[in-house]
Formats: C-alpha cells, structure tokens, sequence
C-alpha cells in the first residue's frame, strides 16, 4: 500500500455550508448569513448558524436535531469541493492512499455515510481507500487508533484538518505510539487566521500548497 494520507473533509475538501443554504431556504428559514459565510470562509457556530436562522434561541438539543437533520439529507450528496481539491487531490492520490475522517454523523449514521461517500466518489473518484464517520463536535481521537491500529503507525504519512482540536487528538493518539518518521501534522487554514498552537504543525491556505510540500519538493 501507498503511504497513508489522512484527511478530514469538510473546509478542507468540501464546502459543507453550501448545501446548507438550500436547507434552510427549504425549511422556509433564513439563510443569507451563510451565503456571507462561504464568501469569507468564516467558521460560524451552531447558534449563529441556526439562531439567526430561525430568529430564536434554540436550545442545544434544537440547534443538534437540525445539524443532525442536515448531515443526513441528501443534500450532502451534492456539495461542491474546492477548486484546489479537485486540481490536486488525484495527483496526490497516484502517490498516497487517501482516508477521508469526517465529523458528519446525522440521525442515521449509516445515512450520512452512504451521502458523505457519493458525494466524494463523484467528484474525487477511486481516491479514498475508506472514510471514518465520527460524532459532530466529537473527538476524532478514537477514529485515530483505530486506524493507527488496522494501517500501522509507519504506513501513515500526513494528517490534515481544519481545526485545532482534531489535529491536537491526532497527535495525541501518535504519542502513544513509536513511529519511525512521525506523521506531518497540517493545518488547514483558508482564513489565513495566524498561526497554529503548536511548533510541529505545518499551516497552509490551500491544497496547493499541499501539493508543492509533499511531491514536488
């Protein structure tokens, strides 16, 4: 097997908030602060989201039940990736083997995988090898050594996401192991919001970049 490039999907390959302006507007819901939002790339938490949304203060469990609703519609099926992605990615992919980490899970888990999957599949197709679904908001630490533990430590070459505290479970679940060479650590970062937390972690704005890093160089 190919060297193992892990990825989280959403941001990073995916524009998770454009399918969510048709669910709202469906919903017969507000929905222009998220057309502002995939204009600027700004990360908008739940109550921004759907509070602004239904003109109300939900309660947590109301804010879950509609992001639940969302990842399990098929409206996933159809969000566009980023021009980046889709130039880079299967050249990548000739090189490394791709697994996709998600935090997607909806009402039906195996619902959102099946529309997580067709979504990738068509527009990065015979790329991923698998696709782990976790818990939204959940820690993708288990997800790590699970697949640390079916792949092998050494056969894992780079990590990247869009959020600090997913790259931090990653390197916490290799820290209980002894690689050989330790994996890359990379923060995706399309906002160009500064710099990461940590000194091991290699920042970048687009897959480009990406690209230029871990081929060409």
């Amino acid at each position: 097997m190919k060297p193992i490039f892990l990825t989280d999907i959403d941001g990073v390959l995916i524009s998770w908030q454009s399918g969510l302006v048709f669910f709202l507007n469906d919903k017969g819901l507000r929905s222009d602060h998220i057309v502002d939002s995939i204009a600027t790339e700004r990360y908008m938490g739940l109550s921004e989201i759907f509070d602004i949304a239904t003109g109300r203060d939900l309660s947590y469990d109301e804010q879950m039940d509609l992001v639940n609703e969302y990842n399990g519609s098929d409206y996933i099926r159809y969000l566009p990736a980023y021009t980046d992605a889709i130039d880079c990615v299967s050249i990548m992919a000739e090189h490394y083997t791709f697994i996709g980490v998600t935090a997607l899970s909806g009402k039906v888990p195996s619902l959102s995988y099946s529309n997580r999957k067709s979504n990738l599949d068509v527009l990065f197709p015979n790329v991923f090898e698998d696709i782990i679904i976790t818990e939204v908001f959940g820690s993708k630490y288990t997800a790590f050594n699970k697949i640390i533990e079916k792949y092998g430590i050494d056969n894992i070459y780079a990590y990247v996401d869009d959020l600090e505290h997913n790259l931090d479970a990653f390197r916490k679940a290799v820290s209980h192991t002894a690689p050989i060479v330790s994996p890359l650590i990379i923060r995706f970062d399309r906002r160009d919001n500064g710099e990461p937390k940590f000194d091991d972690v290699i920042t970048v704005t687009d897959w480009y970049e990406i690209e230029d890093l871990i081929i060409w160089n």
